[in-house]
């Protein structure tokens, strides 16, 4: 097994429902909160891919996203 593959992931809900990307780094958190939610890291995998759940947002939620507050909540997965 190649260790340098990038996690592959896959969206479950919202705008991007069911789409597989690749990304260097696993975030707790993907997306800006302007399409009114985001995606949230969750515990459960499908098919050996780690899954992301859409997480609405209430209109608050949202702005705080796009201010960038919630970013100190991404990290290394």
């Amino acid at each position: 097994m190649d260790d340098t593959v990038a996690p592959t992931l896959v969206f479950e809900g919202g705008p991007r429902d069911g789409e597989r990307d690749t990304l260097d780094i696993l975030a707790a958190v993907i997306g800006t909160g302007k399409d009114g939610g985001v995606y949230q890291r969750t515990d459960e995998d499908r098919d050996g891919l780690v899954m992301y759940r859409w997480q609405p947002l209430t209109e608050a939620e949202a702005a705080a996203v796009v201010r960038g507050d919630l970013r100190a909540n991404q990290g290394p997965g």
